[in-house]
């Protein structure tokens, strides 16, 4: 191969077969959600230089890494991040030796300063009611031309689960970073910590990391998978989620096949969404809040998580 023979296209089988057999992305995926992100693809393949080298020749870029994330239950998440990468390619077009490569997932970690205004100030239960009624100013001026007023139902409906997710993600973080005893739980309960093993020499070097690497591990969660999100606060903070949650779960099944599915149901039929709909998922959001909200207010009041009250109170 000649330095021309270097295009986008020529170095595309290459550059992603060796990223996914010889210098898979671990470190990188463990930061946006660990053995849930996969990677997919390598596009936007950009070369910016290539100079001779005594092996070959030496070809520095950029791309998009493409991956996705598994949501659960069927739900899946695709995503892209910035990669710069430096390899050395032999006379055959095939990777000798990697130099550098820098995956940029910072966007992944990228907070909302106006939603982070609201829970500063109003604390998490008023930023979850305020974005609720931002939902219900929108409903109230739909449109009246019905193709405009579905598509609008049902971003709606998709986004008060969105909410719920920030908020219960919030509120769990939020604990944790004020409260080191909770910290200590999380790392004491979660199985993902539970089961890595550590040297003696590093034990301070992990100590020094360990609120980053819990940040880290809560970010990548998703939090409308329930039956994490639950033990967790019941492990940790000591919340017992109501027993009867049929209601959001399905709520959370709908959202699924509106979000990857077009809204069509497995018959093929369709989820019609209309206001009654809305209102009834905001509902049953805010009662889960409210539940959480309550329980909290016990726990904390009787010295912390070891005196949480028990499970299956005031189901939904």
């Amino acid at each position: 191969m000649t330095k021309e023979d270097f295009t986008p296209h020529a170095v595309y089988h290459e550059l992603l077969g060796y990223t996914l057999q010889q210098d898979y992305p671990d470190d990188e995926l463990n930061e946006i959600g660990g053995p849930h992100v996969s990677v997919e693809d390598i596009a936007d393949i950009e070369i910016e230089s290539v100079t001779e080298s005594d092996s070959g020749f030496i070809v520095k870029g950029n791309a998009t890494l493409e991956i996705t994330t598994d949501l659960d239950d069927g739900d899946m998440f695709s995503d892209g991040y910035p990669m710069t990468f430096s390899y050395e390619f032999n006379d055959d077009g095939k990777i000798v030796r990697q130099l550098s490569r820098n995956i940029d997932t910072s966007s992944f970690f990228a907070g909302n300063d106006y939603e982070g205004y609201l829970v500063e100030r109003l604390g998490h239960q008023a930023a979850f009611q305020t974005n609720v009624m931002g939902i219900l100013s929108l409903l109230a001026q739909s449109p009246a031309a019905p193709p405009d007023k579905k598509c609008l139902h049902r971003m709606l409906y998709i986004n008060v689960i969105t909410i719920l997710e920030c908020y219960l993600s919030d509120f769990f973080m939020s604990c944790i970073k004020k409260d080191s005893k909770l910290l200590r739980k999380l790392i004491e309960t979660t199985p993902t910590f539970r089961e890595q093993k550590i040297l003696v020499s590093d034990v301070f070097q992990t100590m020094d990391a360990i609120e980053k690497r819990a940040n880290e591990y809560l970010s990548g969660l998703v939090w409308h998978r329930l039956r994490e999100a639950s033990k967790l606060y019941e492990n940790v903070l000591g919340v017992v989620f109501p027993s009867d949650m049929n209601a959001l779960r399905s709520a959370i099944a709908i959202r699924h096949e509106l979000v990857h599915h077009n809204g069509k149901k497995k018959d093929g039929t369709e989820h019609e969404i209309g206001e009654a709909d809305i209102r009834s998922v905001i509902r049953v959001a805010e009662e889960l809040v409210d539940h959480i909200e309550r329980r909290w207010r016990d726990v904390s009041s009787v010295g912390g998580p070891n005196a949480s009250p028990s499970a299956g109170e005031e189901p939904f």
